[in-house]
């Protein structure tokens, strides 16, 4: 693959709902705001499932919708029983909605993460926050307060977990996993 080629203009612009725009590029989906922030990618699929690995059990929680790649690959694995999706955008669920053949056996739900994990009655046996785009001073404490609030629904021997970016500087990493520690 040519390391110059750009979603935004060598991708096929695929679907787009209000600001959001999926674009497919050598077989690969990127969901991006509108503004050229990548928001999403297929690109990155080797690199969540190895953070997942046999992780995902029972009733799961995905907060941030993206290409939808991560909550289609939990429901393959046999220990999942269901899956639920939370994303805020409703741009972002109409999008991908149109060209993701599975997406109507996805429950996704558009809500505010903070309030749909305040308000509700569920408890997940594994929940994977990946609802931010890069880890840095700037996103820390917005991650802290979801895994506070996922705290809230996440079974006693419940597995939290976040996506942590391969390019994530190497001053962030440390206090990424300390967010994550459930002891």
């Amino acid at each position: 693959m040519n390391n110059e080629l750009k979603y935004f203009t060598d991708g096929k612009l695929v679907s787009n709902s209000g600001n959001v725009n999926i674009y497919k590029m050598n077989g690969d989906l990127f969901v991006e705001d509108g503004r050229m922030n990548l928001i999403s990618s297929d690109s990155a699929k080797s690199e969540y499932i190895w953070q997942l690995g046999n992780k995902p059990k029972g009733k799961c929680l995905v907060l941030g919708l993206g290409t939808a790649m991560v909550p289609k690959y939990i429901m393959t694995i046999p220990k999942v029983i269901s899956v639920t999706t939370v994303e805020e955008n409703s741009d972002v669920i109409k999008a991908i909605s149109t060209i993701v053949r599975e997406f109507d056996k996805l429950d996704v739900k558009c809500d505010e993460y903070l309030h749909y994990l305040y308000s509700s009655t569920n408890q997940y046996d594994f929940i994977f926050v990946n609802c931010y785009y890069k880890v840095d001073n700037s996103t820390i404490p917005y991650i802290a307060d979801i895994i506070t609030a996922c705290k809230t629904v996440l079974a006693p021997d419940g597995v939290l977990l976040g996506w942590l970016d391969i390019n994530t500087p190497e001053k962030y990493i440390d206090t990424f996993y300390k967010l994550f520690d459930i002891s």
